[in-house]
């Protein structure tokens, strides 16, 4: 009979004789595990340098503060890489100046002011017209900033406000592409905006294409501005966080432990009939292992499909940090540490002979 054959009936044997008490630390290993997931994922978004609140993960910006490419010198790699990218909203432009932080679109420019104008009301005055939008007439519309102003002025050029509008935390106006080139303004940014909120991992994949793909740019995601300023300190929160995954890893390979110490009768039996220490430790090991992946297989699918979607409602670290990667590294925390603490317990057992381990019982 093989290892695996072993293990299957051994585990059998073990759940029909002590089935109570098999569920219980079952159920007890579960919930260490998803408390595991939990602290990884929190801590990994500490990591990270993110703070609470919403962090808009859905758009990577290409400073032009060097390379000064102008609207005409830059839009049709922009337009190629929009139309092979699906996941790719739009392309948009801004004017950073003590005037405001003004945004102006690069692909489909007429359909997405056509959406703003449909979505947004004017407080005064009205949208632009389609010749205005054509022609590139020294227009604009101002958002979240008065109604009283009547012109600003960017690069010499005076562009007339035409409608004012409220806030809408995106820009603080809107100009035409073509009046820019017309005039020959360079913005100070471009935007690549997503149509959905990006998790961490997305989003840096993003940033390092674009790098490749846009050497001329330097490439900023909010991420980058939270990281540069909410450095992480060991607070309380932290400790708190590292106390949970050592105490419940520790739960964890004690467990084992104490399912092993149940099983002493079931190794007498094994020295009887003439297994080695080493064969010992291979099923016995094996036998964690599984217990192991079941566990943790029945804890990920409750952490993915139930509590993952309550936790992101109410931290944003479950919201933007979750990956694969958080499981590869959580279940490795478990196995090896788990394995630390349980081969002592297996080894002092397995190295004993079948007398030894008969006075213990009876100890």
């Amino acid at each position: 009979m093989n290892t695996l054959s072993i293990v299957i009936k051994n585990l059998k044997n073990f759940i029909i004789k002590h089935t109570v008490v098999f569920i219980i630390m079952f159920i007890a290993l579960i919930i260490s595990t998803i408390t595991i997931l939990y602290v990884v994922v929190k801590l990994d978004c500490l990591s990270d340098k993110f703070s609470a609140g919403d962090l808009s993960l859905n758009k990577n910006d290409l400073k032009n503060n060097e390379c000064q490419l102008a609207i005409d010198d830059i839009s049709d790699r922009f337009q190629s890489y929009y139309e092979n990218n699906s996941s790719v909203n739009y392309v948009c432009g801004y004017l950073d100046s003590d005037e405001g932080y003004m945004g102006f679109f690069i692909t489909d420019e007429k359909e997405n002011l056509k959406k703003f104008s449909e979505q947004y009301k004017p407080m005064k005055g009205r949208f632009f017209s389609d010749d205005e939008i054509e022609n590139g007439d020294e227009v604009m519309i101002i958002v979240g900033i008065g109604t009283e102003l009547k012109s600003m002025t960017y690069d010499n050029t005076n562009f007339k406000v035409i409608g004012s509008y409220a806030p809408n935390n995106m820009a603080n106006g809107y100009l035409t592409q073509k009046s820019l080139i017309k005039n020959n303004i360079i913005p100070t940014t471009y935007s690549i905006v997503f149509d959905k909120e990006l998790s961490v991992q997305e989003i840096k994949e993003y940033k390092k294409e674009l790098e490749e793909l846009f050497p001329e740019f330097k490439i900023e995601t909010t991420m980058d501005y939270i990281s540069e300023n909410a450095p992480v300190m060991l607070d309380f929160e932290n400790i708190c966080l590292l106390l949970m995954v050592i105490a419940a890893i520790i739960s964890c390979a004690y467990l084992y432990s104490f399912i092993l110490q149940m099983r002493v009768n079931k190794i007498y039996i094994f020295k009887l009939c003439g297994a080695s220490p080493g064969n010992l430790m291979k099923i016995f090991v094996s036998e964690m292992i599984a217990l192991l992946i079941m566990q943790f297989g029945v804890a990920f699918i409750i952490f993915r499909v139930i509590l993952i979607n309550v936790l992101k409602k109410y931290d944003v670290a479950f919201y933007y940090g979750y990956s694969r990667i958080h499981v590869i590294i959580a279940f490795l925390i478990i196995f090896v540490l788990c394995l630390l603490i349980f081969i002592p317990v297996l080894f002092y057992y397995c190295k004993k002979n079948a007398i030894q381990i008969k006075q213990k019982m009876k100890g």
